[in-house]
């Protein structure tokens, strides 16, 4: 029989005997009688990430008086608020932290299995993770200890993190009850977007124009932005293509307060002289707030509601792997009862009222990462009997962004709440393609096109890289690479930080900031950094190195032109980067691994990384795989 101990906490003296196993680190050198989890991750990784989407597809079909979990969240005849729920999502990049434990607890059921287990002794802060154990421990007999102790909060690791939330009425709301919590960000929503309704709609509703899309208002050319005209970069090439295809455009943007578009008023003024200054329509979703929908809106979230707690009470007994539950609590209740239920279902009565009064489409393009307001716009566009839903899944398709993942039975299932799908995902190249088909994605929906955002790439040669000399006192230039995530933007400058002051070389450093998120460089003073907005394009001939947070997509803009990329990889969270197994990357999991790869740059230069790019993405800026999409269609 063993005896475990299960470490998730720094500050644990180990004095027993027993079998460690660290749920958040990597093994020591000189270690033994041990298992690391991120490791045993991924050493497994496909069936492991299989046995996770099961769970949650299982989840959504459990059956509780005599109808499904997904056929109780239906708020029509034909759509349920399941698929928008942080459970169905999946989003661990950003929303739901605890499916990094959930992945981990999978894990660690996996490895029990046929094994002879006496005692558990877990040390962790995180109170879910100790409930989930302790579940796990009453249905296999086995002896369940906490080594935390007993009303111990979880600490905030990131103290710039927790300065930017210290203002009261931030402190105020996360107290709040979900429903309260609800109620106070609906007020603040129509009292910030009210200004908003109505704008273009008059044109909207008299467009004879046979192409929508729905995209972001960031990311924005902001020399183009300066004369009142619209190109993101998101689609790059691809408008003006259609529109050399004699079709006009009804575009639909979602606003997200930026640098550029900073609040709800310029948004609206922007709308405007988009539309004047073009033949294509663009309004904004809040264009269609009404009372009506707010009534629809209020209307089924207390039938989700009432719902929702009958359904609570009967999850222990009905959900296969229910020591699971702990942790799927709080991304549960948001998604029912708090913002996000509120948030995802006044979306849908927008996008459905957006498309209702549009004449019939030939064509729809969204940008997708399957996020609540995709799955809203691909139900309400086949539901007014559109044609030809396109989803451009536009960047890149990591194995760790489980949003982008499903379980094979997704794609089969026929019943009235099934989850909304394209006609058509645009795949931007054979990496993207083979993931797909690595994760059960049916290949004949798959359609070939240009990777619009990485066009520039074509013909971007390793020839244009700045030199390094340091025998000449020429400094190591460092180019670091934003996230949309303020979070991981601490912990990579965090990282930098201490890197710093370990190492001993000269370097110039520029943080290029994420259009939705630019930080304050003054809460980095042990930086001496220069910030900026400018194109990855624009900047890369300039650098030698870079170093990015782990998920961002754009460390493949700098390896692809012969960069060598450092990014971050923390043992506490799955490993979400793009370059995960490519050559040419190069992982750091402390600022002393940072110091001693940035202090080692001139042996990790390599000619042949920015060859591996035709394999990864299709590039031709003719774009005729988007335009024989396109006449495909229209």
């Amino acid at each position: 029989m063993i005896k475990i101990t299960v470490i998730d906490s720094v500050g644990l003296d180990l004095i027993d005997n027993s079998y460690h196993i660290y749920w958040s680190d990597f093994l020591q050198d000189n270690e033994s009688n041990a298992l690391s989890i991120p490791t045993y991750i991924e050493d497994h990784s496909l069936e492991i990430r299989e046995t996770y989407l099961k769970f949650v597809y299982e989840f959504g079909n459990t059956v509780i008086d005599k109808k499904t979990i997904i056929s109780h969240l239906g708020i029509n005849s034909s759509f349920s608020l399941w698929w928008t729920t942080l459970v169905a999502q999946k989003c661990n990049y950003l929303k739901s932290p605890q499916i990094d434990n959930i992945i981990k607890f999978i894990s660690f059921q996996r490895w029990c299995k046929n094994k002879e287990i006496s005692h558990i002794q877990l040390n962790t802060r995180n109170h879910d993770l100790i409930k989930s154990f302790r579940k796990f421990c009453a249905k296999t007999n086995i002896k369940f200890t906490s080594l935390t102790p007993a009303g111990e909060k979880i600490k905030i690791e990131h103290s710039r993190s927790a300065d930017k939330e210290k203002k009261l009425t931030t402190r105020l709301y996360r107290i709040m009850p979900n429903f309260f919590q609800a109620l106070a960000w609906f007020i603040f929503y129509l009292a910030e977007h009210w200004n908003l309704k109505g704008v273009n709609l008059d044109k909207w509703k008299n467009t004879s124009n046979s192409t929508t899309m729905m995209s972001f208002l960031v990311n924005l050319d902001t020399k183009q932005l300066d004369i009142n005209k619209h190109y993101s970069a998101y689609w790059g090439p691809v408008p003006e293509l259609i529109h050399r295809n004699n079709q006009k455009i009804n575009w639909i943007h979602i606003f997200e307060k930026n640098a550029s578009v900073p609040t709800t008023h310029e948004a609206g003024r922007k709308i405007i002289e988009f539309t004047n200054s073009s033949k294509d329509i663009h309004v904004l979703l809040e264009t269609f707030l009404s009372f009506e929908i707010l009534f629809r809106t209020l209307r089924d979230w207390i039938k989700v509601i009432k719902v929702s707690v009958s359904l609570r009470k009967s999850f222990d007994n009905s959900i296969q792997n229910n020591s699971l539950l702990p942790l799927l609590r709080k991304d549960w209740n948001a998604s029912v009862f708090g913002q996000e239920a509120l948030k995802n279902i006044i979306n849908f009565h927008l996008i459905n009222s957006a498309l209702s009064y549009l004449p019939k489409q030939k064509l729809g393009l969204l940008l997708t990462e399957y996020q609540p307001q995709e799955i809203s716009f691909m139900h309400c566009f086949k539901k007014n009997h559109h044609q030809n839903l396109v989803a451009c899944a536009h960047s890149t398709l990591r194995f760790w962004d489980l949003r982008y993942h499903f379980d094979k039975n997704i794609f089969t299932e026929n019943s009235t709440y099934m989850m909304p799908m394209p006609d058509k995902l645009t795949v931007n190249g054979m990496y993207m393609h083979d993931a797909l088909i690595d994760s059960n994605f049916p290949a004949e929906k798959m359609f070939h096109v240009e990777a619009q955002r990485y066009l520039y790439l074509e013909k971007l040669s390793i020839d244009q890289n700045v030199k390094y000399d340091p025998d000449n006192n020429l400094h190591l230039k460092l180019l670091v690479m934003g996230d949309y995530s303020m979070a991981n933007n601490i912990q990579l400058l965090e990282c930098l930080e201490n890197a710093l002051l370990i190492g001993n070389f000269e370097i110039d450093i520029t943080f290029k900031h994420h259009p939705a998120c630019p930080i304050e460089p003054n809460d980095f003073p042990g930086i001496n950094f220069v910030q900026t907005a400018e194109s990855m394009q624009e900047l890369l001939p300039m650098f030698n190195i870079v170093f990015s947070s782990n998920p961002t997509s754009a460390s493949l803009d700098a390896i692809f032109s012969g960069k060598p990329v450092i990014s971050i990889v923390d043992p506490k969270k799955l490993n979400l980067s793009p370059l995960r197994n490519q050559p040419g990357a190069f992982f750091a999991c402390s600022p002393e691994e940072l110091s001693f790869i940035l202090d080692d740059y001139n042996n990790l230069l390599n000619e042949d990384f920015h060859k591996i790019k035709s394999t990864f993405f299709n590039l031709d800026s003719s774009l005729p795989l988007w335009d024989k999409l396109i006449k495909s269609f229209v």
